[in-house]
């Protein structure tokens, strides 16, 4: 007769147990799902950008929440995901840079910071996208995915115009209650948020137009993006 013996105490040990059980919890809620909940809650606090003080200081909280929660979503591909960390890094730098920057910095900071905003969706966007598409299997997580990158377009092109209007000053307009353009260049990134969603979900309301040569060809070519990302997600989904 063979006598088993019993496990070590080690084996049980609490530091072990919560790792287990912290490594279940990740296979369970998926890495999009995660990130999904993280753009709904931008989402929901889009009305606080538009406020100063606390209401901002949350929005921009939820915000970061989300570029972190994109990140993760790029585990996947772990050279993407060192890449989204260096930006993600060198944004929040300039972030900070800039609550104690004079007027004449921020004239080159913010351009700058626009700009690293944009490589860091492009860099988590292929990431998220060649292994949405290229996934032999479509389950919850990868649906989720999906859903996650038509938004982050819709985010990245936000701060794509922002970077076109900040180094060429009325590149984007808006429409006075006559149907003229107004003559005052003071959009932001709120506005340039509903812009970009509008343009790519194809509403087209008018009150944000561009104004330039360069913001007239990015502008359309986030609304054809938009629909054939959709055309080939239901492709491949169907497929």
């Amino acid at each position: 007769m063979t006598i088993v013996p019993f496990a070590k105490a080690s084996e049980f040990s609490p530091a072990r147990t919560l790792k287990s059980l912290a490594h279940r919890v990740r296979q369970r809620t998926g890495r999009y799902s995660l990130l999904f909940a993280a753009l709904t809650l931008v989402g929901k606090l889009y009305p606080l950008l538009g406020k100063g003080g606390v209401a901002l200081f949350v929005w921009q909280g939820a915000f970061w929440l989300m570029l972190l929660a994109t990140i993760r979503a790029c585990a996947v591909n772990h050279r993407m995901q060192q890449i989204a960390e260096v930006l993600f890094a060198l944004s929040l730098l300039l972030r900070l840079a800039e609550l104690g920057a004079e007027q004449a910095d921020l004239e080159w900071l913010r351009p700058v910071e626009y700009g690293v905003q944009v490589l860091f969706f492009l860099v988590t966007l292929r990431a998220i996208l060649d292994d949405v598409l290229r996934s032999t299997r479509v389950d919850a997580d990868h649906i989720y995915g999906a859903l996650c990158a038509y938004v982050l377009i819709g985010v990245q092109f936000a701060y794509l115009f922002a970077l076109i209007e900040s180094v060429q000053p009325g590149s984007f307009v808006r429409a006075d209650a006559s149907g003229g353009l107004s003559e005052t260049s003071d959009i932001g990134v709120r506005e340039f948020l509903y812009l970009s969603f509008v343009t790519l979900s194809t509403l087209g309301y008018g009150d944000v137009l561009p104004n330039t040569d360069l913001a007239k060809v990015v502008a359309p070519a986030e609304s054809l993006f938009g629909q054939l990302f959709l055309a080939v997600l239901v492709a491949r989904l169907v497929g």
